[in-house]
C-alpha cells in the first residue's frame, strides 16, 4: 500500500510539472515579438538619375487668412524633430499696392531659411480690365501695364529683403472668378510681354494642367525662351506625364492642390481613420508628382485645418502640426533642394509605393503603404551594398514621424511598415 501511494504522488508530481510547463510555453509564446525576414528589398541606384528636386511647400496668404505667428513659422520652415522642413513658399500679388506689405512678416523669415519664394497673381489691378468681358480680362492693349504692375511686386519684395524666385503670370487663367485668360490671349503675353518680366517666369498655371494652354507656349519659338517653369494644378485632372516640357528643357512644378472631403462644415465630426485615409491619397499625389519627373509640390494653405497647422478652426488650435502636416514632412522636411531623384525598385511588389533621393552626402527613401495590412521584412540597399546604419522615420495613424530602430538580420537592415503608413529612410554616406 506505501509503495502504492509513492507510485501515485510521483504521477500526481509529473503531471503538475507537465502542466506548469505548458502554460509556461503558451505564455512565452504570447509575449514573443514576430520574427523579422526579409520579404522585400528596395534597390536605390544612385547612377540612374532624374529631375532635380526644387522643393516642397505651400501658400501663406496673409489677406484672406491670419498671417502665421513666429512660432509657427519655425514649424513649417524648421528641420529638426516636429517641422515641416518647407524649401517653398507661394505668396500673393495683391492688385492693391497698399496691401503688399502684409505678405513681408513671412515671407522674411522663410527667406532667412533659405526658402525659395515664388508669386502668383488673381486679380489683375481693375484699371487694367476690360469693362465689356463678363469675366475680368486684361485688356490686350494693358499687357505692358500689366509686366509693370508684376515688376512692381517684385522689386518691392526685393527690397524688402524678399528676392522671389520667380513669378507666375496667372493662378488659373482657365477656371474661377478671378482674372481669366484664354489660351490665345496667354501665348500672345508670352510672346509679346513676358520676356520684359525681371524674373523667373511661370506659366499658366492651368487648374489641370491644361496642354490647351501650355503646349502652345512651348510650341512657339519666342514664347517657349519665356517662360522657364510650367506651373499647373491637379484640381480633377493633369497628373501626367509632360514629355514635351521636358523636351524643351523646362521644369514641371505642382504649384496648387488640397484636399478637404468636400466637407469644410464638418470637418470636426470626420473621424481620424477619414481624414487619414484622403492623408495617403495626398501622399499618393505626391509619389506620383515625383515619378513624373516633376521639380517641385506646392500645397494650397499652409494653415487650415484640413491642412498642416491648425488655425483655430473645426477643433484644430494654433500653433498645432496636424496629421496631414507630419504625412507631408516625410517629403518635406527630408528631400531636399538640389537633391536628385534616383532609380528604386523593389524585389517583390508588395503593394509599396516608393522613390529615392540623392543629394548632399545622403541617400532618401520615401516608402508610402497604401494597404489595409502591414509589411514586414522591408529592407534596402544602395547601389547593392547594404548601409551599416540608417534613419528610420514613420508616420502612420497612431505615429507621427516616429524615428525607428531597424533590426539587423541575416546582414539586412529590417523594419515593418505598418498599414496605411508612409516611412522615410535617411541613409548618409
Amino acid at each position: 500500500m506505501k509503495q502504492l501511494k509513492i507510485h501515485f504522488a510521483y504521477l500526481l508530481a509529473l503531471l503538475i510539472l507537465s502542466c506548469s510547463s505548458s502554460d509556461s510555453e503558451e505564455t512565452n509564446n504570447e509575449v514573443q515579438p514576430p520574427v523579422l525576414k526579409l520579404t522585400t528589398k528596395v534597390n536605390v541606384t544612385t547612377s540612374e538619375q532624374y529631375q532635380l528636386i526644387q522643393g516642397f511647400g505651400g501658400i501663406n496668404h496673409p489677406i484672406w487668412r491670419t498671417d502665421l505667428n513666429e512660432n509657427e513659422r519655425e514649424l513649417v520652415f524648421g528641420e529638426g524633430d516636429g517641422k515641416l522642413g518647407f524649401s517653398i513658399l507661394r505668396v500673393h500679388v495683391d492688385p492693391d499696392p497698399n496691401l503688399w506689405e502684409l505678405e513681408l512678416p513671412t515671407a522674411q523669415y522663410a527667406i532667412s531659411k533659405g526658402v525659395k519664394v515664388f508669386a502668383s497673381p488673381w486679380n489683375a489691378p481693375s484699371q487694367l480690365l476690360d469693362p465689356n468681358s463678363s469675366h475680368a480680362r486684361v485688356l490686350p492693349e494693358k499687357y505692358g501695364e500689366y509686366v509693370d504692375h508684376l515688376n512692381a511686386f517684385n522689386t518691392y519684395m526685393e527690397d524688402n529683403g524678399v528676392p522671389l524666385y520667380a513669378i507666375s503670370i496667372q493662378n488659373e487663367p482657365d477656371w474661377g472668378e478671378w482674372t481669366r485668360w484664354t489660351s490665345e490671349e496667354m501665348l500672345t503675353f508670352m510672346k509679346e510681354n513676358a520676356q520684359d518680366i525681371e524674373n523667373k517666369v511661370i506659366a499658366p498655371e492651368s487648374f489641370q494642367f491644361r496642354r490647351n494652354f501650355s503646349d502652345p507656349i512651348l510650341n512657339d519659338p519666342v514664347a517657349v525662351d519665356n517662360v522657364d517653369i510650367i506651373g499647373g494644378h491637379i484640381y480633377g485632372g493633369g497628373l501626367d506625364p509632360y514629355p514635351l516640357a521636358e523636351q524643351k528643357g523646362k521644369e514641371v512644378w505642382m504649384t496648387e492642390y488640397l484636399m478637404n472631403q468636400n466637407s469644410t462644415s464638418t470637418w470636426s465630426q470626420l473621424s481620424p481613420g477619414t481624414i487619414w485615409n484622403e492623408t495617403m491619397d495626398m501622399l499618393s499625389t505626391i509619389h506620383q508628382s515625383m515619378t513624373l519627373n516633376w521639380n517641385a509640390y506646392v500645397w494650397w494653405y499652409i494653415q487650415r485645418y484640413y491642412s498642416f497647422m491648425g488655425d483655430g478652426e473645426q477643433g484644430t488650435s494654433r500653433d498645432q502640426v496636424l496629421k496631414r502636416g507630419y504625412a507631408f514632412s516625410h517629403f518635406s522636411r527630408f528631400v531636399r533642394p538640389g537633391y536628385r531623384r534616383v532609380q528604386a525598385q523593389t524585389t517583390v511588389n508588395k503593394g509599396l509605393n516608393v522613390t529615392a533621393y540623392k543629394g548632399n552626402n545622403k541617400t532618401v527613401i520615401v516608402v508610402i503603404n497604401q494597404n489595409i495590412s502591414s509589411v514586414n521584412g522591408v529592407g534596402f540597399a544602395v547601389d547593392n551594398v547594404v548601409p551599416s546604419s540608417a534613419d528610420l522615420y514613420i508616420t502612420s495613424l497612431s505615429k507621427n514621424v516616429e524615428k525607428t530602430d531597424l533590426e539587423e538580420i541575416d546582414g539586412d537592415l529590417l523594419f515593418t511598415l505598418p498599414a496605411k503608413s508612409v516611412a522615410t529612410i535617411v541613409i548618409t554616406d
